[in-house]
């Protein structure tokens, strides 16, 4: 019913509903994403960093993530992820055993465990 275009059905898909090519991919930044996968193809983006910003892949490794970062921040290229698989100083207290791998710091834990004990 679609294809012969019935009252009340959804529309086809056509040409005119095409976006304008000068706005195509872009960011609401006004950039437009190119795909990363080491430090060696930031090169590329040397000459149309103000066009163009860089996005990580996702399965690139947290150590090549922190070699990209770096070479970034030197080069002067946006990142649209540059977080993404970074472990700050304060996360590696929740990847500890035990019951600060429940979101618990060392200070909460243990006021945690003497309010159970005065019970």
């Amino acid at each position: 019913m679609v294809r012969r275009r019935f009252e009340g059905q959804i529309l086809m898909p056509n040409i005119g509903y095409g976006g304008n090519k000068k706005t195509k991919h872009m960011l609401p930044s006004g950039f437009r994403k190119f795909l990363v996968h080491n430090v060696k193809e930031l090169e590329v983006l040397l000459m149309c960093n103000k066009s163009y910003c860089a996005e990580i892949a996702h399965n690139v490794s947290s150590k090549n993530r922190k070699a990209i970062v770096e070479r970034v921040a030197l080069l002067a290229i946006r990142v649209t992820n540059p977080n993404a698989r970074l472990r700050s100083k304060e996360n590696e207290w929740s990847t500890l055993p035990g019951s600060q791998a429940r979101g618990f710091s060392c200070i909460h834990s243990s006021v945690f465990r003497m309010g159970l004990k005065r019970r």
